[in-house]
């Protein structure tokens, strides 16, 4: 039996270190760990940005087949629990 190695798309996380992604939004999975958003960069290639809870509330499947710019803004206090957590801007093509 011969057997051919899987080979997904990268995942990448927004932090201090790569702070901005941008490219087409192609979909957004929901899997066992939470929402996966599968991008298509501007230099063609495809990853997948994985799951963030703050992104799952500002992508919408609406914006499915436009283009995105995510923003790592970087951690911030909760105001109800005080725990911190990582936040960012996503903008949208009109």
């Amino acid at each position: 039996m011969v057997y051919e190695e899987v080979i997904g798309n990268p995942i990448v996380k927004l932090d201090e270190n790569n702070k901005t992604i941008e490219g087409v939004l192609l979909d957004i999975e929901e899997g066992v760990y939470g929402h996966q958003f599968k991008i298509k960069k501007l230099d063609g290639n495809i990853v997948v940005l994985g799951n963030q809870t703050v992104l799952a509330t500002k992508i919408k499947k609406d914006f499915i087949g436009k283009k995105l710019k995510i923003d790592y803004v970087g951690k911030v206090n909760s105001k109800k629990s005080k725990f911190a957590y990582s936040d960012y801007k996503v903008f949208v093509e009109k």
